[in-house]
């Protein structure tokens, strides 16, 4: 509702389990919020007015039917957790890293993404990236040599074996290759 906004000093707003569509424009005037979940609705798109919400640490989107993210995410500079996971997403934005400086976990668990963005490797204060049960062929090496992540969640995906070998590895990446076997007459 549009009296929303008038509420300048919420901190946390928690509309979750409200079969939401698309999120109201009111609540990007909420300067002062910190946690904003969204989980549990029916959302499909993400405002490039989420930039707007300066003082976010915590932006909880799971489980909706989100399929891409905004570059604008990356302005988001206060925010230390985003939770992504449980939607249709195909891509992280190429300069998810560029921004984020706050941020110490990302959970994009059961997407379909494809490719992760190398400019994860800049984010200065990543320690966990949670990746599973996705479509990821490729994982840049970035993130691997030249970041600050600790620990790396990519179960479940199909990278070439060639790749998965190359990050087996690093003991901060936790890799279960999904072995299918063919079933046979009997």
């Amino acid at each position: 509702p549009p009296q929303i906004k008038q509420l300048q000093n919420l901190k946390i707003l928690n509309l979750s389990h409200n079969a939401i569509t698309e999120l109201p424009p009111e609540i990007f005037e909420l300067k002062n919020l910190k946690t904003l979940n969204l989980s549990h609705n029916k959302i499909s798109n993400i405002s490039i007015d989420i930039q707007k919400l300066k003082s976010l640490n915590q932006l909880i989107l799971s489980n909706n039917e989100i399929s891409s993210i905004p570059n604008e995410i990356n302005q988001l500079s206060s925010v230390t957790q985003i939770d992504l996971s449980n939607n249709r997403i195909q891509n992280l934005p190429d300069n998810i890293g560029d921004g984020l400086e706050s941020c110490e976990e990302i959970n994009a668990n059961n997407n379909v993404i494809v490719h992760v963005p190398a400019s994860i490797a800049k984010m200065p204060r990543l320690k966990n990236l949670k990746l599973n049960n996705n479509s990821i062929v490729d994982f840049p090496n970035e993130i691997l040599s030249d970041s600050t992540v600790c620990f790396i969640e990519i179960e479940n995906n199909v990278l070439p074996e060639d790749k998965f070998r190359s990050l087996d590895g690093y003991e901060k990446v936790n890799i279960v290759k999904e072995e299918k076997e063919e079933l046979t007459n009997l």
